[in-house]
């Protein structure tokens, strides 16, 4: 009942003459069918998820509250509550206009009846729902006499030859069809007004399927025949100039006068009752902290006294600075953004093929939704593209917002769903691309035991990565599952609060293994997203004597496995003692050694993404080569040169002339570098004490040194 008497409200009896007159028959009934459309999609989202989703009190925002979550259901729910607290101002001033025409003496004191109109049914709306509802019940019975007074009156004077002279449009001066089309839509919205009482519903999931479409049903109905009738017993003229023209052909004139009465005080009524629901649901979530204190209800119902104060405060200033044709446009564009995320999440439910989603109603499907949430964003651009962006605008806005200061809630949603079905669609598209070294990006396994612990190595991972890449923490813990079960469990719920309070764009795993070297080993193997696996392993150098054989074996493994090999050394330097989450690294010099492409391409591509992250924008690199001849020099600084051109890199090329040895040349010219990027020779087996004695001098006379050894095939020319 209380979808027919919003729907059946001040439309139909004030502004159906005026908006057929404007458009005609034919696209008089474009207009209808084009409205009902909307409603007709938007009914079979709202009973899809209606019976899917255990409805409570605050209606169509908790429908989409738990199904799309609340960063979606935030926004929508405070514009379907202003939408409908507009609405009450709406029908108040189209009672009024209906007042004064049978009182002409009353109109100098329009406002102050509108303002009284607007306190009487305040006070209704505070009581008790029973009292609201047995009003309502006479309401209907009124309505119910007034139309047919008027379909009497006007199948008693149809004519062919009217109706044949009013088959075209004949727009007033500033009206469109998309302006006509916006002072009609309200008359269709009011199908959502029974979901906002779910919670006072014994069966939500069977009545509100079953009272939409009996709602929309009937009036479509109604609306086409009203139409046809309007057109066929009421010349051009009337229609245009006359807002209570259709007084004029009923049987009994007074039955419209109390008809327009009745359908406007009830559909003000309803939205005064509905409006203050949403509210109250929307504080009771916390989505919005200063609206918390309309959380509270009073009574047995839960009456939410404080909602409806605000109701009345925001239907008061509409009342005192608006009329009916500047404010339906406003009322209907608030409801196409209702009805377009309400079809949207129906969409993102079915399309994310989320296994919890097992609505009883099934006469709907993924690509209906999403026709019905693509109409009501086409009609808001239609009727006033500026309002629709500023609207899509304010909308995001609010939703960022709630995306960032909503707890974690105790629902699911269907974000989660939808956001898997891209992902699998997509690693499974991306099986089938051959692999490019144009298209390579860091895929990264830091071997960072404990994060809170090392945090450093992985803000270097993070730099190096670039934010183009993926990262994943592993943590390795020696021991049998049996034993070291809750460790890992406990680890795994450490390093998971990590990384959400320092807000790292990373994964994260534990592994149980017997020993250090295996736990890597099964990682190197079998750490996947489906097609993207690590293609570089990074970790720290080892200064303890006693740990570098497992080290070396480590590194040994992971080459085998076919992973690019990343170990850093003194990664604390970078910091001078800060804490890496504070430290901000503008103004750092890179070194790159360059010996060839085999290395020198990954080190030269990573130093790169190192100076794009917005900490270290202001860095510069040198990229460094040795040569013991004046005529290699040359060559090397032209071939350098080019290579960096071609690479569309900024980089300083130095090549250096020395009969030194190549550590030495090293040492003497990075000392005061921040950041050194070194070729890396892992050693064959028998040579580890060689490797040994190449690398740790030059380790412990540099700061932050990061070296490199790379198995894939890369060019940064490409």
């Amino acid at each position: 009942m209380p979808s027919f008497l919003t729907i059946m409200g001040v439309i139909v009896f004030l502004r159906m003459g005026f908006v057929m007159g404007n458009a005609g028959l034919i696209q008089g009934l474009g207009i209808i069918l084009l409205a009902h459309a909307i409603s007709i999609l938007t009914s079979l989202s709202v009973s899809a998820i209606a019976t899917n989703t255990k409805v409570k009190g605050g209606g169509v925002y908790y429908l989409i509250s738990r199904s799309l979550g609340l960063e979606y259901g935030g926004p929508i729910g405070l514009i379907l509550f202003l939408s409908q607290s507009v609405s009450v101002a709406f029908y108040i001033i189209g009672f009024t206009e209906v007042l004064v025409s049978l009182a002409p003496f009353l109109e100098p004191y329009v406002i102050p009846i509108e303002c009284l109109v607007c306190v009487g049914l305040f006070l209704l709306a505070i009581m008790e729902l029973d009292w609201a509802a047995k009003i309502q019940f006479w309401i209907l019975i009124i309505l119910i006499i007034g139309l047919l007074s008027f379909a009497i009156g006007s199948v008693l004077t149809f004519q062919k030859a009217t109706l044949m002279t009013n088959l075209g449009p004949r727009y007033a001066n500033g009206y469109s069809f998309w302006i006509v089309f916006a002072i009609f839509f309200p008359a269709i919205t009011g199908f959502t007004q029974g979901i906002n009482f779910s919670g006072d519903l014994k069966k939500p999931e069977r009545s509100i399927p079953l009272g939409t479409f009996l709602a929309v049903g009937i009036t479509f109905v109604i609306y086409l025949l009203f139409s046809i009738l309007v057109l066929g017993s009421i010349d051009r003229e009337p229609l245009l100039t006359n807002y209570l023209v259709m007084k004029d052909i009923s049987i009994v004139p007074l039955l419209i006068d109390l008809g327009i009465i009745s359908a406007t005080l009830s559909s003000a009524l309803t939205s005064f009752l509905g409006a203050p629901r949403i509210l109250q649901a929307l504080a009771l979530d916390n989505v919005f902290p200063f609206l918390k204190t309309f959380a509270k209800g009073y009574g047995p119902s839960s009456t939410p006294r404080r909602a409806t104060i605000l109701t009345f405060i925001v239907a008061l200033v509409c009342i005192l600075n608006g009329n009916l044709n500047t404010i339906a446009p406003i009322v209907t564009m608030f409801f196409l953004m209702t009805y377009g995320l309400m079809n949207y999440a129906t969409f993102v439910e079915d399309f994310g093929n989320t296994p919890s989603f097992r609505p009883r109603f099934r006469i709907f499907h993924w690509r209906l939704s999403l026709a019905g949430a693509i109409g009501c964003l086409l009609a808001m651009l239609f009727i006033n593209t500026l309002a629709a962006v500023g609207a899509l605008i304010f909308i995001s806005i609010i939703y960022w917002i709630v995306d960032r200061t909503v707890k974690e809630t105790s629902w699911g949603d269907a974000k989660r769903g939808y956001y898997f079905s891209r992902v699998k669609d997509n690693l499974l598209k991306m099986r089938l691309e051959p692999f490019h070294a144009k298209t390579w990006r860091p895929q990264m396994l830091i071997m960072s035991g404990r994060p809170q612990s090392r945090f450093a190595l992985v803000k270097v991972g993070m730099w190096m990565e670039g934010g183009r890449g993926i990262l994943t923490l592993a943590n390795v813990i020696a021991g049998t599952p049996e034993e070291r079960m809750s460790i890992r469990k406990n680890e795994l719920s450490s390093i998971g609060e990590f990384i959400k309070t320092n807000k790292l764009p990373v994964f994260y795993e534990v592994l149980i293994a017997p020993s250090y070297i295996s736990g890597v080993e099964s990682l190197a193997q079998c750490h996947s997203i489906g097609t993207l696996k690590p293609n570089t392993v990074l970790m720290g150098w080892t200064d303890q004597k006693e740990k570098k054989e497992t080290f070396i074996d480590v590194i040994q493994s992971i080459e085998r496995f076919g992973k690019n090999v990343i170990v850093v050394d003194e990664e604390q330097e970078l910091f001078n003692g800060k804490d890496p989450d504070e430290s901000v690294l503008k103004d750092i010099l890179i070194d790159v050694w360059w010996r060839g492409d085999k290395n020198g391409s990954l080190m030269l591509l990573l130093a790169y993404l190192w100076t794009q992250n917005p900490e270290c924008r202001k860095g510069q690199i040198r990229l460094l080569r040795i040569v013991d001849t004046e005529e290699a020099k040359r060559e090397n600084e032209k071939h350098l040169a080019k290579l960096i051109e071609d690479s569309r890199m900024e980089a300083r090329v130095e090549v250096i002339q020395s009969t030194e040895s190549w550590s030495q040349v090293v040492i003497s010219q990075s000392r005061d570098t921040d950041v050194v990027f070194i070729g890396l020779a892992i050693p064959k087996e028998g040579g580890e004490e060689e490797f040994l004695k190449i690398y740790q001098p030059i380790l412990d006379q540099l700061s932050t040194t990061i070296l490199v050894h790379s198995v894939d095939k890369l060019d940064v020319q490409t």
